[in-house]
């Protein structure tokens, strides 16, 4: 079942029904908030530098209202 894909976050919200259907089927989404250098690995040295903050809201409605 192991499956691993890497999409730029502008294309997340097209895909977003696709994932939440794979989720029901026992996959697991997981989101990388750096974009990567190539779809290689999700590893700290395939990520290119950024700042960010990350908030995670498992278990929650869409905290924007959206």
């Amino acid at each position: 079942m192991p499956c691993r894909f890497f999409q730029p976050a502008g294309e997340l919200e097209e895909l977003a029904d696709t994932m939440a259907e794979l989720n029901t089927q026992g996959y697991r989404i997981y989101a990388g908030i750096l974009p990567r250098k190539d779809g290689s690995s999700g590893k700290l040295d395939n990520c290119s530098e950024g700042i960010v903050i990350w908030a995670d809201f498992d278990g929650v409605d869409n905290p924007s209202g959206k």
